[in-house]
């Protein structure tokens, strides 16, 4: 990305139209539109990797149409991280509803115990 903003200060170095200098920036742009989709998508991977292991099916409206392989849009990433979140939450009170229990059950247990030998 560095490389892109250098070629855009290149590209408008000298310029003194306004218009003349937007036109070179958005063609230069362009010229990277490729580059910073595929860099969005190496971002993304982990954030791909965790939907796929939770099993959460990616809808189609939150991937980018207009790329072959799968490009969360900036909508599609809030959504994908909130679902993740959810999943982690889950999880928690899951463990929370066993572990809680069954450690105020050893607690009664060992304090009649202490009780009974009293």
């Amino acid at each position: 990305m560095k490389q892109m903003f250098e070629e855009i200060d290149a590209a408008i170095k000298g310029v003194t139209d306004l218009h003349e200098c937007v036109s070179r920036e958005a063609e230069v742009w362009e010229r990277w539109e490729p580059r910073r989709k595929l860099m969005d998508f190496v971002q993304q991977h982990e954030l791909n990797v965790q939907l796929q292991l939770n099993g959460i099916a990616t809808p189609p409206e939150c991937l980018d149409s207009s790329v072959q392989y799968p490009l969360l849009t900036p909508a599609g990433e809030n959504w994908a991280h909130s679902e993740i979140r959810k999943v982690r939450d889950e999880r928690i009170e899951f463990w929370m509803r066993i572990i809680l229990p069954t450690i105020s059950l050893i607690v009664s247990i060992t304090a009649l115990v202490f009780a009974v030998r009293r």
